[in-house]
């Protein structure tokens, strides 16, 4: 299983550049974004994104330079159970980075409604909040915020998209 270490705050993140690179995943073409402090940035696209253009939606404050083979070694890590945990740094508000924490105790294969993971966080009238929370998430796949379902049973949104949301959970249910 993938061993994430979570460094987190709420001020922005170090200086210095924002590395990227972009590799095929599993679930479509995946922008990863680091710096010295961690892996701080991972969405999932279709072919052929400006990541520079995505970048600056989150992160307008910093220069970008192009880093490929640190992405490359981030998606194997991301692959290989046996790797070693990999660096992660977010930034959120103490609620957004509480639910993202809960999100990382979610056993792959293992589904939770919105209301489950607010009751986890022992806040269980924030299922909404919980909802926007996971919404916002800044490194997808790896905070596994496709685990999290209505409590109907059905999917719901997916900000990369229902597809992905369905193969990744269809994947970690195998």
């Amino acid at each position: 299983m993938l061993k994430l270490e979570l460094t987190t705050t709420t001020s922005p993140i170090a200086d210095g550049p924002l590395a990227y690179g972009v590799t095929t995943s599993p679930f479509g073409e995946a922008l990863w974004g680091f710096t010295v402090a961690g892996l701080c940035h991972l969405s999932l696209h279709d072919a052929g994104v400006d990541p520079c253009a995505i970048l600056r939606v989150r992160w307008p404050a910093y220069h970008y330079q192009a880093r490929q083979a640190q992405a490359e070694a981030l998606l194997d890590a991301a692959l290989c159970s046996t790797a070693s945990p990999i660096q992660a740094w977010v930034s959120g508000s103490a609620f957004q980075v509480q639910v993202w924490r809960a999100l990382l105790q979610i056993r792959p294969g293992e589904l939770v409604s919105y209301q489950q993971l607010a009751q986890r966080i022992g806040q269980p009238k924030a299922a909404r909040a919980v909802g926007s929370a996971v919404g916002k998430n800044p490194i997808a796949w790896l905070i596994p915020c496709h685990r999290v379902i209505r409590q109907s049973g059905e999917y719901g949104q997916y900000h990369w998209g229902r597809a992905r949301k369905a193969a990744m959970i269809a994947a970690e249910q195998k």
